[in-house]
Formats: structure tokens, sequence, C-alpha cells
């Protein structure tokens, strides 16, 4: 049997091995994990910077669509290169690598917004890196398409894109698409699109323009009396007095009228240049029987705007400033200018008329007006009423079909109405005494059309004819004979007694109506009825073939911004007051 022999130092060297193999182990676990966390550092590293790079572009593209903001809502200054391409290579900090591009067109269904976009990026050689790209919607708030000092009963044929601003309440007759925007007006009546604010609550204030407005980067002109047919190039147009245009008339740059300006004719436009109005008239603007009328900028007018019921295609793309109020009108046919501004909304009836179209007033609130006049449709002696009327069969006690009264509404000048006894007779009114005309509502409210003249002689006496036919001569002993009508300062109620009362209102249709300053014969009369013609001419005359105007205002503050000068010095003006982001998405 052998024998073991036991060697110590085997023992001792081995056990030395094993731990410098263990050293080496760990020292080789110590490398593998320095080398992972160097390598993880370097990616953190990397990521960071990144994420700074994205941080700094983001703030870049929002510093972009605040520049696009400040353009957008001050126009005055920005070259027109812009809205077509918009501004490429912009910078915060020169000299840096970083840069952005930002473009700003307006929304094609609203023009009171903007659809902006901007991308921002560092340049690296020609390489583009860290790109941040926004779009956004900017609203422009508010954005007055149309202000008015006073009450607007906006008509169911009329359309506004933007905001408006009322100094009394809005009454819309329209659709409720048909005011795309805000209102802010003492009360609304009807539905709008946007929503309803206090008038105070705004503060835009009214364009720096007057009959003195000036612009040194253009020069005067001078026009005059009536222009027809005309061109005139950019310059600031002025007219020291009344103007009218009379069709075919081209003006761009400016039109300043101190006085009335009266549009009438067809295809008549006006264009502001860069930063000038379009329109200032110092008295009422009035739009006649027009087929086409085009204004493209800022419309300041210090009184009322006052449209024919029969115009049409009447467009402001801009802005549109009415220091009165806005109304339309039935047109005095007999051309002294009696237009009568329509109250709420009668219907018209184009082919429904006894001579071609007709007015129809429902008895509650329907009724028109001429403006006060201490000249017009005056009767002093002799004189004739003439017109078709289709009652109907139930009226108001004392309705008032023609009324003319003083500017209070409180004494009657003369009338012609129904009394309020049974059946309701149709009396004339001279002050406060009445004469009856012989003529009942069971007479007149058929259904059918009839005709009706009343006709004062020379002598005082009053004569009355249904459907050409001598209906009433007054008694020569009626003490009506010696009361003439009075003649004074006011106006002619159409459809509604002296004080316009609803209840006084007249229900029905009308036609036709004439008002002539002499006595006309028998065969006159009976010419009327045939609807035939006469020599002599009335001093107010209403067809009612009107059909409701159309008038289409669009809120454009790029067009409608204007430079003011004053004391030399340029100060902007923008109907926009401010404007806010409605959505900003990455893209």
């Amino acid at each position: 049997m052998s024998q073991s022999i036991h060697n110590p130092l085997y023992a001792i060297r081995r056990r030395k091995g094993i731990a410098l193999l263990m050293v080496l182990l760990i020292v080789l676990a110590i490398t593998i994990l320095a080398t992972g966390f160097l390598a993880g550092t370097d990616t953190e590293l990397a990521c960071g910077a990144n994420t700074l790079l994205r941080v700094q572009m983001d703030q870049l593209a929002q510093s972009g669509l605040e520049h696009a903001r400040g353009l957008v809502l001050h126009p005055q200054d920005v070259p027109a290169a812009f809205w077509a391409s918009g501004a490429t290579d912009q910078q915060l900090v020169a000299d840096s690598r970083d840069y952005y591009a930002v473009q700003a067109a307006r929304d094609a269904n609203d023009y009171c917004v903007y659809n902006i976009t901007c991308e921002a990026y560092r340049l690296l050689g020609a390489e583009k890196t860290g790109r941040s790209r926004l779009a956004a919607k900017l609203r422009l708030d508010p954005c007055i398409g149309l202000w008015a000092g006073g009450k607007v009963e906006f008509r169911k044929t009329w359309t506004l894109r933007g905001d408006m601003r009322s100094g009394g309440r809005v009454v819309s007759l329209a659709a409720k698409e048909s005011m795309d925007g805000d209102v802010f007006s003492a009360g609304l009546d009807g539905s709008i699109v946007g929503q309803l604010s206090d008038a105070n609550q705004l503060s835009l204030v009214w364009p720096p323009v007057t009959g003195a407005y000036v612009d040194p980067n253009y020069v005067n002109g001078v026009v005059s009396g009536t222009l027809s047919s005309t061109s005139r190039q950019p310059a600031i147009w002025r007219s020291a007095g009344d103007l009218v245009l009379a069709g075919n008339v081209t003006i761009e740059g400016m039109l300043l009228v101190a006085g009335n300006l009266t549009i009438r004719g067809d295809a008549n436009k006006i264009s502001a240049a860069k930063n000038l109005p379009a329109l200032y008239v110092s008295g009422n603007l009035a739009i006649e029987d027009v087929n086409g009328v085009q204004i493209d900028g800022l419309v300041v007018v210090d009184h009322d705007i006052r449209i024919s019921a029969a115009a049409s295609n009447v467009t402001v793309t801009g802005a549109t400033f009415a220091g009165g109020t806005l109304v339309e009108t039935a047109t005095d046919a007999s051309g002294n200018g009696n237009n009568a501004i329509i109250s709420s909304q009668p219907s018209w009836r184009p082919e429904g008329g006894q001579a071609a179209g007709a007015i129809e007033l429902d008895g509650a609130d329907d009724y028109l007006q001429t403006p006060d006049s201490a000249t017009q449709l005056q009767l002093a002696q002799a004189y004739t009423l003439s017109l078709w009327i289709k009652p109907a069969s139930a009226q108001n006690g004392d309705a008032g079909i023609l009324c003319k009264t003083d500017k209070d509404g409180q004494d009657n000048h003369w009338s012609l109405q129904f009394n309020d006894t049974s059946p309701k007779r149709l009396v004339v009114y001279h002050g406060t005494i009445d004469w009856d005309t012989g003529i009942t509502l069971n007479n007149v409210g058929n259904g059918a059309w009839h005709h009706v003249a009343i006709v004062r002689q020379g002598d005082g006496t009053l004569v009355s004819y249904l459907d050409g036919v001598l209906r009433q001569t007054m008694d020569p002993c009626d003490p009506f004979k010696t009361a003439a009508p009075i003649s004074a300062e006011g106006h002619l109620n159409i459809g509604a007694d002296r004080t316009c009362s609803p209840d006084r209102l007249y229900h029905g249709l009308m036609d036709d109506v004439r008002i002539y300053d002499c006595e006309l014969a028998p065969s006159d009369v009976a010419r009327l009825h045939a609807l035939t013609t006469v020599a002599t001419a009335p001093i107010g005359y209403w067809r009612f073939d009107e059909s409701g105007s159309q008038v289409r205002i669009v809120a454009d503050p790029m067009r409608a911004a204007i430079v003011s000068w004053e004391s030399g010095a340029a100060k902007g003006w923008s109907p926009a007051a401010g404007g806010f982001y409605r959505s900003i998405r990455r893209q």
C-alpha cells in the first residue's frame, strides 16, 4: 500500500490561484459595468441634447406664431409679399444657427380667421435639424364688420361675416347663419352664430377719420356734382358738398364727401389704396335702386346708411361704421327724395300688386316713415291722394293708411285712416277734425284690390272716389271745408297713424301710392284707376315694386386697416382690437 505524502506548499499555491482568479473576475465585472455606465451616459447625453434642441425649436416656433399674430393685427406696414409667400429665414437672435419661417393665410370661409403655419429649425451646414412645425388658427377678436350708433334691424336678405356693434338693440330678421359673428349691443332679438356681449365690453374705438383726413403719401383730387362712367386713379378724392355716383364709376384711393353721398345706377366701385379708408361721408349715405355696388376697405359714415329695398349686389369687404343706423327704404319714384324707412319686416309681393308689385303690412309692427322735412310733402290747399289697397277684413281701430305728422308724432298735419266705428269707415283728418269719405271697410275689405282717391278742390271741398267712381262729395256747409291741412316740418307715415302705435297699424296690401299738391280732374282719377299716366307729377310716389335689398358685409381687417396722420405722425388703426389662437397643433 502506497503512502500519501501531504505537501503544504502545493495547497498554499492553489489557494493563491483561486484568489487571483476571483480578483480578475471582479475587475472584469467592474470594467463591464463601467463600460455600460459610460455607454448609457453617452446615450442620455445625446437624448438630453435632442430634447433641449426640440424645446428650443418649439419655443422658436411659438415665437413665430406670435410674429404672425402681430402682423395680422397691424397689417399697415406689412409688405404684400408676406401674404403671398410668408416670411422665411427669420431669426430671434442674430448670427445664430436657429431660424423660422412663417405663413399667414386668411380662411376662405371666415375672413376673421387666419390659418398660420410656422417651422423652426437649426441649420447645420445645409441641413435643417431639430425641426418643429406648428399649425394654428388665429381668430381676430373682435373683428368688426358693422358698427352702428343706433338700433339695427338686420333684414332677412342681408348677410354679415364678422362682428357687429350697435348702440341700441339689434333685431335680426334673418336666418341664424346670416349673422356669422359676435354681437356687442344692448340686446338681441333673433339668432346669430356667435355670442352676445354688452357694447361697453368692446374696447375698439371709432375710426380716426374726419373731413380733414390727410395722408402725405397720396395727392388730393377734386370731384363734385354727379359722376358717371368715369375712373379715378389712386388719390384722396374730395367733394366739398353733396355728391352722386350715377353708374359705372370706379374710384381708387379714397372718396371723401363733406355732405351726403347718393349712389344710383349700376356697377359703382370704390377700392381703398393701401392704408387709406375707402369712403368717408360726413352726412348720410343713400344707396338707391342699384345693381352692383362694391366697396373694398373701410367705410365711415357720420350719420345714416339708407339702402333701397330694390338695391341688389351691394357688397362691402372691409368694415362699415355708421354713426347713425343702417336702414332699408322704399323708393320715392317722384324723384323728390322721400324714400320711406321700413320698420320691422313687411312682405314684398313683386308680382302680387295691382300695378306691379306691392307691399304687405301685418298690422302688428310693420310700417314706413319718411325723413322729417319742412319742405317735402307739404299740403296747404288743394291736393290729391291716390292709392291701391287690399285691406284685411279685420283692422285695428283708427288704423292709419297715410298720415303726415309733426316730428314728435303728436299732431296730425293730415291723414287718411280707418276710424273705430262699426263698420269702420275711411276718414280724412286735418288736425283734430275728420271728414267721412263714404268708404267703409266692408266696401274694400273683401279680398280684392280697390283704388281710392281723395281730392281736395281749390275751394276746400273734398270728394272721394272708389274704383274710379265718385263716392262722396263734401256738404258745402261742412265746417271741415275751411280746415286746411297743416303745412309744417314733419314726416309721412305709411301704414300707421301719427303715433305709430302697434294697435293703430294698417293690415293688408298697398300699391302705387301717390300724393299730389294740386287738384286732379275726374278724368285724371279715371286714368289712375286705369293704370295709365297723368300729366301732373306727384310730390311723393311709392310704387312698392321692390323685393328686398341684397347686402353683404364681410369683415376684412387687412383691407380696413388704415393709417391716420396726426401732427405729421403716422398712427395705425384696425377694426380688430385683439386676437387669440383657437387651436395650435404640431404637424
